[in-house]
């Protein structure tokens, strides 16, 4: 993998060679997997940005890895947003905790 200078917006040929995927590779999932989708300036343009690539990163890994089909890895993927977004109140929640017991650390600390 190739880590290239932090930007807004990647092109396919470098998240391609971030990833070490073949761009037309990266086409077939953005139409297999409809939580990708790319920002296009125009129809020939497609930019990547960082959360597409956090997301493609995961795509790699359950069809390399896993040996998950496009199909599998879709529905893993859309299983997994399920589970985030049933989560996130519990990490608000956690979040603030953590910020009053970090409160509460520094005033022990200046005693």
């Amino acid at each position: 993998m190739i880590y290239m200078k932090k930007k807004l917006y990647y092109s396919i040929g470098e998240v391609s060679k971030m990833l070490d995927i073949e761009p037309h590779t990266l086409r077939y999932w953005e139409s297999g997997i409809p939580q990708l989708k790319p920002r296009s300036a125009n129809v020939r343009n497609r930019r990547f940005d960082e959360k597409d690539i956090s997301l493609l990163k995961r795509i790699k890994h359950l069809i390399y890895d896993e040996k998950y089909t496009l199909e599998g890895a879709r529905m893993a993927i859309a299983e997994g947003s399920k589970a985030d977004k049933q989560r996130e109140p519990k990490d608000i929640e956690l979040k603030g905790i953590i910020k009053q017991l970090e409160e509460i650390k520094e005033i022990l600390i200046k005693r």
